[in-house]
């Protein structure tokens, strides 16, 4: 089963769940090879949040509506919901390669409305309930109340991983990504919205990794502090507007939770994705490779070797303890992650490590500005395709 990296359990590590390759998402509930998760809808924004992209003003900008401190005033006019989609007419580049809501070329990102991306994603999702996205080496999409600052963190995640000196790095794998089969990311707000699954429990936030999607949750993407006191509760059961990190909260032995979970997920959509629709070879390696788990120790290895080292097995590509050597080779051959590719020590950091004097809701700096081409920045940003 397509699970993340820790469970809430044992009885969650043992659930089942849809099989991956039909579809389904497996994920993370603490920090112990755990069980599946899913669900989700919106909460009301923080006072110190930046606002959601249909209204309110964000740190970088509401996409249709309403500006941001530090931001671009967003396209679409004063009206939250109001306004025609935004016609942005700029083929921009490096240094500048973002399209911006002004139709000016620029290196801030921006959160826009969804009647931008194209239908082959927006035709696979409600869109009045996934309303916002990002533009990266595929779709970084929210819910309204999905904080911008976790679509722009998970942004950064996926060109740290997919295109470490600003090239994409396995090119077939975005190619089918952005083709054949649509895939993104799809960020939940915090509890009581979160990503659940009810074969984990106790009920608590986590992530999922399916073939063509990636499911992560605002709270411990931004670090959140772990639900704790009157807060440690089931997920279903804390208060909105509550800030704090849901994931294992029943698990006093873990003050800090879900801290591979963002690379295991992902690893496991790009390990499903490449076997199912790609190369059905890399689905017997799995099994020789991973004999007790060939869905799970793929995602196990994919936190080591794209975390660098992993925060919970302390292995990494080249950081940490080694990785087991066919596991590497695995992320480095068979999917084509090639290892020489990576300076020596990149990996990914969580944001707590990389900018602690930002609020909780507030963006690293480093999430704010990008300076070379993603695939998406050549698609048309001219309305609903």
């Amino acid at each position: 089963m397509s699970t993340g990296s820790g469970g809430a359990s044992a009885a969650g590590a043992a659930a089942g769940v849809t099989d991956p390759k039909e579809g389904g998402a497996g994920g993370e509930g603490s920090q112990t090879p755990p069980g599946p998760v899913g669900g989700a809808a919106p909460i009301p924004s923080q006072p110190t949040a930046p606002g959601p992209a249909n209204g309110g003003g964000s740190a970088t900008g509401g996409a249709t509506g309403g500006s941001g401190a530090g931001g671009s005033p967003g396209a679409g006019g004063s009206s939250g919901n109001g306004g025609s989609p935004p016609t942005l007419m700029c083929p921009c580049s490096s240094p500048t390669p973002i399209c911006g809501p002004d139709s000016k070329c620029t290196a801030t990102r921006w959160v826009e409305p969804v009647s931008t991306l194209p239908d082959r994603w927006r035709n696979n999702f409600d869109t009045t309930v996934w309303t916002k996205w990002v533009r990266s080496v595929i779709p970084v999409v929210g819910q309204a109340s999905t904080q911008d600052a976790a679509l722009l963190e998970v942004a950064y995640y996926a060109e740290r991983i997919h295109m470490p000196d600003g090239q994409v790095l396995v090119p077939d794998l975005i190619d089918s990504m952005l083709g054949a089969h649509p895939t993104r990311f799809s960020v939940y707000p915090a509890c009581p919205n979160a990503w659940i699954h009810p074969a984990v429990q106790p009920p608590q936030s986590s992530g999922g990794g399916g073939l063509d999607d990636t499911l992560v949750t605002e709270d411990w993407v931004l670090r959140y502090p772990k639900c704790t006191g009157e807060n440690a509760v089931a997920c279903n059961l804390v208060k909105p507007g509550t800030l704090c990190n849901n994931c294992g909260w029943a698990n006093d032995a873990e003050p800090d939770t879900c801290r591979d979970t963002l690379a295991h997920e992902h690893g496991h959509t790009c390990d499903l994705h490449r076997r199912e629709y790609m190369d059905p070879a890399v689905d017997a390696l799995a099994s020789e490779v991973f004999p007790t788990n060939d869905i799970e120790g793929p995602a196990w290895s994919a936190s080591e070797y794209f975390m660098n080292p992993s925060l919970e097995s302390g292995a990494g590509r080249d950081s940490g303890r080694a990785m087991e050597a066919a596991a590497l080779s695995y992320w480095s051959v068979a999917h084509k992650f090639t290892m020489s590719k990576y300076p020596t020590g990149y990996g990914y950091a969580l944001k707590n490590k990389r900018c602690p004097q930002m609020g909780l809701t507030e963006p690293c700096p480093d999430t704010l500005t990008r300076t070379f081409t993603v695939p998406l920045d050549n698609f048309d940003l001219s309305g609903p395709r």
